[in-house]
């Protein structure tokens, strides 16, 4: 049940902080690949990037001592001892940038970075629960007013459910053709990596043969169904606010269940799950799941305090003990830095050609309240309503108040080429990048060719032999703005049995894993 006062989490100390706010870049996603002789067999041969947190934390400080640089696949670093005594004697660090670009690009080649650097957040700027001396008493109260649902005139769940029940469903020929095809791509590839691994975690922590039962909260169209099925998981509980989205989420789970008798068993909810208790609209209300999952739809919560608990008490009181709760929503945090009020104080929009965030003028910014914080999404084809910033330190603790202990927490942006190693079978397979320069008379997704200043200037670096010519997999600049809004998210249930192996049985009323030689039980 919700708690239902800021007092009883000490919100009143959490507020965003102005230095957090800095105008650091943000750089498209390129990886360099290889195209073969014949360009028919369109083969694309992504570079590993084992170095991307090096490359992090040397532009991050640019002082640091390069000793105490951890610095991986380095066996013959002694050819490029020069190099390091260069960098470690430098008095000033005007050159320091280019002679390290030098040094790694030189040897391994893997990563192209831009002169402008990489945008990586310190983790400073996400620690926002030290108490603060200047905050004024009767702030908590200010935000608990600017954030009491019950006094808005309009429900934002309802325009919310509206919007995406007037969505039309898009065949696989049209999708093919968006301006966003590949954004949509690469966001489906981070949900099949979250997915897989916790997945595989679950499975190394209780055994490969259990019996794996799902929420998914916010489960749109079903555009999870077929990463349900692949992880071969047992039932999956389906819960949306739009009725239409549900009822395309069933007929999506028919026809997969037409094509093999073994997927999982499913049942489907049309619910505003940060209102309702889901468990009372459930088919078995002891069902405990192993995961719950809620990607892309969080920060809708976070509309006021009573639904951001609602929504953490349906993740935890369906949610086994031990079990996981993932997910993807905006980075309030670098929304904030991208509007830019340190040098605009009147700036409440920013954007580029396919998505646009902009703040009504009745959201407080200065700073931003902790619910309730709207704004209005715009994404080309498939998103326009309002939204709301999800402070992550007062989810963290809000989730810690109903037993979630945060695990881990990554922005896209490094997400992407923390997995890319064990996941790049599966991105050339999604198409999850474009190539680029196009192949045959194919156009660029991007209209605008300083979409792929990035990609140029990184061709224009490297050497032309005969026969051979570089292509590079990348996202067009706008839709790497756009995908690194976000961030990627995992709680885990505290397990108050504290290490003792989790009981298997064969009910399904205990939800949880279960041993039975592998076979998966479906309704009929």
């Amino acid at each position: 049940m919700p708690i239902g006062g800021m007092d009883d989490y000490n919100l009143s100390v959490l507020t965003y902080r102005q230095t957090e706010f800095e105008d650091l870049p943000v750089i498209p996603l390129m990886f360099m690949i290889h195209e073969e002789k014949s360009e028919s067999m369109h083969n694309f041969f992504f570079m590993r990037v084992t170095l991307f947190r090096n490359w992090q934390h040397a532009l991050q400080d640019i002082n640091m001592n390069l000793r105490n640089l951890e610095i991986t696949d380095c066996q013959e670093v002694k050819e490029y001892e020069s190099d390091f005594i260069r960098l470690l004697d430098q008095d000033s660090c005007g050159d320091y940038k280019s002679l390290l670009a030098q040094m790694y690009l030189k040897k391994w080649k893997r990563l192209h970075i831009p002169e402008g650097g990489i945008s990586a957040l310190s983790n400073e700027l996400l620690n926002s629960f030290e108490n603060s001396s200047q905050e004024h008493p009767a702030k908590a109260k200010l935000l608990a007013e600017k954030t009491n649902t019950s006094e808005k005139e309009v429900c934002v769940g309802s325009v919310v459910a509206n919007h995406y029940n007037q969505l039309s469903e898009r065949g696989v020929a049209e999708r093919k053709e968006s301006r966003i095809f590949h954004m949509r791509n690469l966001n489906n590839w981070i949900k099949s990596r979250i997915i897989g691994n916790i997945l595989d975690r679950i499975r190394k922590e209780n055994g490969n043969h259990c019996r794996l039962n799902v929420l998914d909260l916010g489960c749109g169209k079903g555009g999870d169904l077929l990463k349900w099925e692949r992880g071969h998981v047992h039932h999956v509980v389906c819960a949306d606010i739009a009725e239409t989205s549900i009822e395309q989420c069933k007929e999506r789970y028919a026809k997969l269940k037409h094509r093999s008798r073994q997927v999982f068993s499913a049942e489907f909810i049309a619910a505003d799950c940060s209102k309702e208790n889901i468990m009372e609209r459930m088919e078995n209300r002891e069902l405990k799941v192993d995961l719950v999952s809620c990607q892309f739809a969080f920060h809708y919560s976070f509309e006021s305090l009573p639904q951001a608990e609602q929504m953490l008490a349906n993740v935890s009181s369906n949610l086994q003990p031990g079990g996981y709760f993932i997910g993807t929503t905006t980075d309030a945090h670098d929304i904030m830095r991208r509007l830019g009020r340190n040098e605009n104080p009147e700036n409440r929009k920013f954007g580029n050609s396919i998505f646009s965030v902009e703040f009504p003028s009745e959201t407080p910014l200065d700073p931003p309240p902790l619910f309730g914080a709207k704004y209005n999404f715009h994404l080309e084809e498939v998103v326009d309503c309002p939204e709301f910033l999800v402070h992550f330190p007062t989810f963290e603790k809000l989730a810690l108040q109903y037993g979630l202990t945060l695990v881990q927490k990554t922005r896209f942006e490094d997400f992407v080429p923390q997995e890319l190693e064990h996941g790049k079978d599966l991105l050339m397979r999604m198409k999850a990048l474009e190539a680029y320069p196009p192949f045959g008379n194919q156009e660029p997704v991007s209209e605008d060719h300083a979409d792929y200043l990035h990609v140029q200037e990184y061709l224009n670096s490297c050497p032309n032999a005969e026969g051979f010519r570089p292509k590079v997999g990348t996202l067009s600049n706008a839709e790497w703005e756009a995908v690194s809004l976000y961030l990627v998210y995992i709680f885990r249930k505290e397990d108050l049995s504290k290490g003792r192996k989790r009981r298997h049985s064969s009910s399904s009323t205990e939800g949880a894993c279960s041993t039975d030689k592998g076979k998966r039980h479906v309704a009929s």
